[in-house]
């Protein structure tokens, strides 16, 4: 947890930070980064922290009926964000 958040601190992100940190061989083995998304995106309780938005959804849904094409933008992995 020290060297997570000596990194985190670093670069306030922990897949930049672990990153970082396997490239100055800090960790006890190789990072992966694909492990920690695939982790975040099945593991992660999202709904603890986040719920539905009926107005936003049916919002993005009139939109896309009209022919916009709809782009989320997010630092997290593709899977992860999917799933949020």
């Amino acid at each position: 947890l020290k060297l997570w958040t000596e990194y985190c601190v670093r670069f306030h992100s922990s897949l930049k930070g672990l990153t970082v940190a396997d490239q100055e061989g800090r960790l006890p083995r190789p990072f992966v980064q694909k492990d920690l998304g695939d982790w975040w995106a099945d593991e992660c309780n999202l709904e603890r922290y986040l719920s539905p938005s009926p107005g936003l959804i049916a919002d993005l849904g009139s939109l896309r009926d009209i022919g916009m094409k709809l782009v989320i933008f997010s630092n997290g992995p593709r899977k992860y964000v999917l799933r949020c």
